[in-house]
Formats: structure tokens, sequence, C-alpha cells
């Protein structure tokens, strides 16, 4: 791959072939020598956004947007996903409850519970409340291009036959059946 940085040198190696530390103290390096180049700003964000580090990512952001005036809008959705993301961080840590778009049925609820239990280091009943909940569920078949699946669900298991919905900075479940169909594109970039 022979690709040239947002400074226009050229460059040899592949992104995911460089350690994610070097990457950002690359980046951190540029930004130093050209504070007020865009892009170095834009590709810093992204980096802060694959780390988690959600208070650095916006800093960056922001900057980039201020840099790059026609952007404000691209800024304001990512924006929107990273306080979706801080959401759903504390509904995976047992503090909040997802958003939804209809009131859950008893079983998304008890999915909600076990995350709660989990949290208080009820592990025990956090698994027994999961497995109550699973049983619970109803099973919704999928179609993909490989196949036919008798029972779709999330691959982290504490989520269950729910999709997790990002919308407009809101982060909420949707159970499976409740879905007519659905489409999943591949990351096509970094931050997908």
């Amino acid at each position: 791959m022979n690709t040239r940085t947002a400074a226009g040198e050229p460059h040899t190696h592949r992104p995911q072939d460089t350690p994610l530390v070097e990457q950002i103290a690359r980046i951190e390096s540029r930004i130093r020598a050209q504070p007020t180049t865009a892009t170095h700003r834009w590709a810093l964000f992204q980096l802060m956004c694959v780390t988690g580090d959600w208070a650095r990512a916006v800093q960056q952001l922001q900057t980039w947007a201020k840099l790059d005036a026609g952007q404000l809008q691209t800024a304001q959705v990512f924006r929107d996903l990273i306080r979706a993301e801080r959401w759903r961080a504390k509904v995976v840590d047992g503090q909040e409850r997802p958003g939804f778009v209809h009131e859950p049925d008893s079983w998304v609820r008890e999915l909600v519970g076990a995350l709660r239990l989990a949290a208080d280091g009820q592990g025990e009943a956090a698994d027994e409340a999961r497995e109550n909940a699973l049983d619970a569920a109803p099973p919704v078949a999928a179609r993909t291009p490989h196949g036919v699946a008798g029972w779709i669900a999330d691959s982290d298991s504490r989520f269950g036959p729910v999709c997790e919905f990002i919308t407009a900075g809101h982060y909420r479940w949707v159970p499976f059946a409740d879905l007519a169909a659905w489409r999943v594109s591949p990351p096509t970039n970094l931050i997908d």
C-alpha cells in the first residue's frame, strides 16, 4: 500500500501494522508541528474513538470542525454518536436503562435487570435473570447471504435477541422480533 499522509508525505506501511499507541504518538507529533491542519485533528479524533477516550475525541472533533467549517454537520453527528456511546457504557455498567421505541416486554426488562445485577456483583443472579430472559424471548429466524439461522441474537450474550440502535444521540434497544428487516453494511473506515 503506497498512500500519502495528510501532510503529503508518502508512506508504505499499513496503519493496522502499527501499534495504536505509536499511531497516536505520530499524529500528536504532526499536530504539534501543524496545529491548524484539520486532517490531523480528524485522524486523532478517529484514534480517540478507537481507544474510547471520549473526552479527547470530542475535543479533537470540535477543533476539527472549527478548522474546517464545512464539517459542522458531520461533527454534530459524531457528537451525538459519542453521547449515545457514553449512554451505552452506563447501560452495560448497570447504571442506566436503554431507551426503547415501544414499552419493552418483560424478557427485555429482565435483560436490563441482569446488567444491574452484574454491576452489583451478583453474577449468579445476573446469569439466572439473563437465562430466564433468553428463555422467554421469542425466537427470530434470519436469512443471510450465507444461509438461514433459526435464531438470531447479538454477538454479546448480555443483549440477547435485541438490536442496539443509535440515533440522534440516543441509545435504544429494539428486539429483533420488532424488526421487519435490516441490512448490515461492512465497515469502510476506521470509525464505522
